[in-house]
């Protein structure tokens, strides 16, 4: 039987590991009756050195019914000539023009879409050996079939080692979301049906766009089917755009705060309480974030504004260690790890008796 690593033109940067010395054995679907068609969508924009191990990973996955769509932001790279290279083995479309972002790309993606199940992988992720096979597994299940299916991601660093694992674990429902309280699952490994799609519409202009998207089904009651095994990576490198954190967290906040505003005719007063505790979670987070930066990048007088804007918009964190710590940091300073994207993913609730001193190392 044909695999695709017999296949595979030979790769422009030799490595070993899957996509490269391994793949996925294509006898294992022979099992299934049901081989849905699964889309997988990659936005690109000059991620030339990335990309090859993202298209390289997809492929290996020898998976029968695939449609794979590569949407490049007219990438001034490599990009192109990689895509062209990997086209004739497993590429089922691609474009490269300019857009407006990354939403835009997916969206661009989605519009092409004809999968029964679809996911977005970025093109400095990657998915892992049988990261396919164990969604297919899933749906091949006796019973309804989930439209929403997700489940565990792998950290790497820039130099593609592995940091840490992550599994989804649904949080406590807030007034009855999960996604009220944190993005509790990673875009990389949920697949979604063409049916969500077509009820939820497209990816909206938005630094957390992945999480508002799931925000808007859980709106209309779609919740995630968790599947225990590990499906793609997470690839943190500094011109990920996970690395805008900060952005980020005000973003996230902003997002749960809609959702308060849609709902907040619907909530008990109880419930009001919990939203507001969680929106000042969001902010407080998102203002050590900020202080901390600011004193990393040698901004004094910033970090110093924040710190009085912290006390004066939440005065009883004048009385907590980290409040105090942090005035400590503006002489001692702040390292890059202590607020750092990984850190994040980890650990989405404030702890507001942890100094900054004490914050670890993802």
């Amino acid at each position: 039987m044909s695999t695709a690593l017999s296949r595979l033109p030979a790769p422009l940067v030799p490595k070993s590991g899957f996509g490269y010395s391994t793949e996925t054995d294509p006898a294992i679907y022979k099992a299934f009756s049901y081989l849905p068609k699964i889309t997988v969508i990659t936005p690109n924009f000059n991620y030339g050195r990335f990309l090859e191990q993202t298209i390289r990973s997809v492929l290996a996955q020898n998976y029968p019914n695939l449609e794979f769509l590569i949407m490049d932001g007219s990438s001034s790279d490599n990009s192109v000539d990689i895509i062209k290279m990997y086209e004739p083995y497993g590429i089922s479309g691609w474009i490269s023009e300019k857009d407006n972002g990354t939403f835009d790309a997916n969206n661009k993606g989605l519009a092409r879409m004809t999968g029964d199940y679809w996911c977005v992988l970025n093109s400095d992720d990657t998915l892992l050996d049988k990261g396919l096979f164990y969604v297919v597994e899933r749906l091949n299940k006796p019973g309804e079939k989930p439209e929403w299916i997700t489940g565990g991601v792998v950290l790497t660093n820039q130099d593609y080692v592995v940091v840490d694992k992550l599994m989804p674990e649904p949080p406590e429902p807030l007034a009855g979301y999960t996604f009220a309280q944190s993005c509790w699952i990673y875009h990389p490994s949920t697949f979604l049906s063409k049916k969500v799609y077509e009820v939820i519409g497209r990816f909206r202009a938005n630094d957390v766009m992945d999480y508002d998207y799931w925000v808007r089904m859980e709106r209309v009651r779609y919740f995630p089917e968790v599947i225990p095994h590990f499906i793609a990576t997470l690839h943190f490198h500094p011109d990920c755009k996970s690395y805008n954190y900060i952005r980020i967290l005000k973003t996230m906040k902003e997002v749960v705060e809609g959702l308060y505003n849609e709902q907040q005719h619907e909530l008990s007063f109880d419930q009001i309480a919990a939203y507001k505790k969680r929106i000042k979670e969001w902010d407080l987070l998102y203002l050590q974030t900020l202080i901390k930066a600011s004193i990393f990048e040698k901004k004094i007088g910033s970090a110093f504004k924040q710190l009085l804007y912290t006390s004066l918009t939440y005065p009883e964190q004048v009385f907590t260690r980290w409040f105090w710590g942090a005035n400590k940091r503006l002489i001692t300073g702040v390292k890059e790890h202590e607020f750092n994207m990984m850190m994040f993913l980890k650990e989405s609730k404030v702890k507001e008796d942890a100094a900054p001193e004490q914050d670890s190392a993802a």
